[in-house]
C-alpha cells in the first residue's frame, strides 16, 4: 500500500513498503528526489494518514506487534491491540488520529472491528461484531469518517461518525426507496381507512336491518300471542257451549219419554 501526500513545503511525498522495509520518498520541484528507510521490521498492513502536516503510519511488524509512528514525530509506540489484530487502518476523526483493526475468534465465530484513539485515553472500543467474516473500508470525510462494511460483493451497511458515535448512513437510493415505501404505506393506510369506513357503514346498515327485523318479528309474535289468546277464549266458549247443549239434550230426552 502506498499513498502520496502534499507536504507543507509544497513537495509531494510517498510512503510505501518494500520487503521488510518501510520507505519514504519526497519529490522536490526539480527532477530527482530523496528516499529514506523508515523501518526494517515491516510485516504487513501498512497504513498512513496526514494530520496537521505530519505523516503518521502504522503497521504490524515481524514480531506481530502493532506499531504506530510519525515521520519526525518522536519515538514509535507499540499499540496494545487485542489478540489477532489485522486489517489495520488509520483515519482522522473528531480532531484525533483513530486506529481501526479487526480481530477474529474462529472457534466462537466472532468477528469484530475495533477502534482506539492513538492520542486519547487508549481505550479500545468495539465498533461492529458479526458472526460471519466481513471486510471494511474507511472513507475519510474531512474531520469524520464513513465505514463501509461488506461481505463478498454485498454491502451490509454503512456508518458515519457523528455526535460522538457511529450512526447508520442512508444513501440517496435508500432514501428514494424509503420515500417510495412511505408513499405506498400512506396509500395503503388510506385504503385501509376507506375499507374500514365502508365496513362500519355496512355493519351499521346490517344492524339497522337486524333491528327492523327484530321489531317486525316482535310485532308478529304479539299478533300470534293475541290470536292464540282469542283462540283459547273461543275454544273455552265452544267447550262450555257444547256442554250446555249436551245437558239440554239429555234433559229434553227425559221429558219426552
Amino acid at each position: 500500500m502506498s499513498r502520496i501526500y502534499d507536504l507543507p513545503d509544497g513537495r509531494k511525498a510517498c510512503i510505501y513498503s518494500e520487503g521488510n522495509r518501510i520507505m519514504f520518498h519526497a519529490f522536490p520541484a526539480r527532477n530527482g528526489g530523496t528516499t529514506a528507510v523508515l523501518k526494517e521490521d515491516y510485516g504487513r498492513d501498512l497504513t498512513s494518514v496526514m494530520f496537521y502536516g505530519t505523516i503518521y503510519f502504522a503497521y504490524i511488524n515481524t514480531q506481530n506487534e502493532l506499531v504506530f509512528d510519525g515521520i519526525g514525530a518522536g519515538e514509535e509506540e507499540i499499540i496494545p491491540a487485542r489478540t489477532g489484530a489485522h486489517n489495520i487502518e488509520l483515519a482522522v476523526m473528531a480532531g484525533n488520529i483513530i486506529l481501526f483493526y479487526m480481530t477474529c475468534e474462529e472457534r466462537k465465530n466472532i468477528h469484530c472491528l475495533y477502534m482506539c484513539s492513538v492520542y486519547g485515553d487508549g481505550r479500545h472500543s468495539e465498533v461492529i461484531q458479526e458472526s460471519e467474516k466481513f471486510q471494511y473500508h474507511i472513507v475519510q470525510m474531512k474531520n469524520t469518517v464513513m465505514i463501509i462494511i461488506f461481505r463478498d460483493m454485498r454491502i451490509l451497511f454503512q456508518k458515519i461518525w457523528a455526535e460522538g458515535g457511529f450512526k447508520n448512513a442512508v444513501c440517496q437510493e435508500s432514501e428514494l426507496l424509503t420515500e417510495g415505501l412511505r408513499k405506498e404505506c400512506e396509500q395503503l393506510r388510506i385504503k385501509v381507512q376507506e375499507n374500514e369506513r365502508a365496513f362500519r357503514n355496512e355493519l351499521e346498515a346490517e344492524r339497522y336491518r337486524s333491528g327492523r327485523l327484530r321489531e317486525t318479528v316482535g310485532e308478529y309474535e304479539k299478533e300470534i300471542r293475541y290470536a292464540k289468546q282469542k283462540y283459547d277464549e273461543l275454544a273455552g266458549f265452544a267447550g262450555r257451549l257444547q256442554d250446555a247443549v249436551k245437558q239440554w239434550r239429555e234433559k229434553y230426552m227425559e221429558e219426552i219419554r
